[in-house]
């Protein structure tokens, strides 16, 4: 799914079965975005939030869950985005 310079790809959870979920990793003009990039771009680009929300809502499954480390403070790490789905 392409909007603008954003794409984002599913691709199969090496360790689930296909029906259970897919991993979303999302690029801004080839290069892969951090959690806190697309974080701060859900509040400030209508076009990463409208690509984001619009692959969520293509999965086939009827309630999605993600969780990650810190994107800000001491504890925090630059985190590529993936999100399994």
């Amino acid at each position: 799914m392409r909007l603008g310079p954003y794409c984002i790809e599913p691709t199969p959870l090496a360790d689930v079965a296909p029906e259970r979920g897919v991993e979303l990793t999302l690029t801004r003009a080839g290069a892969p975005m951090s959690w806190a990039e697309v974080a701060h771009g859900w509040v400030t680009d209508l076009e990463l939030a409208a690509v984001f929300v619009d692959a969520l809502a293509a999965t086939p499954y009827p309630a999605l869950f993600w969780e990650t480390t810190p994107c800000a403070g001491p504890t925090s790490l630059p985190q590529l985005l993936t999100c399994p789905v």
